[in-house]
């Protein structure tokens, strides 16, 4: 509804449903994305 509501995604109502194109969609997810998996130190391993 937020993404509806200000205007950053476009869609289509019909009645009972909001459609929204899933090129859209993967576009908002990709610059939207934050990778919040740890970072892995490079450098020699625990023997």
């Amino acid at each position: 509804q937020d993404y509806r509501t200000q205007r950053l995604i476009p869609y289509i109502s019909l009645p009972g449903k909001t459609l929204y194109r899933q090129s859209d969609l993967l576009r908002m997810l990709e610059e939207n994305y934050v990778d919040m998996r740890p970072k892995r130190k490079r450098g020699k391993s625990p023997t």
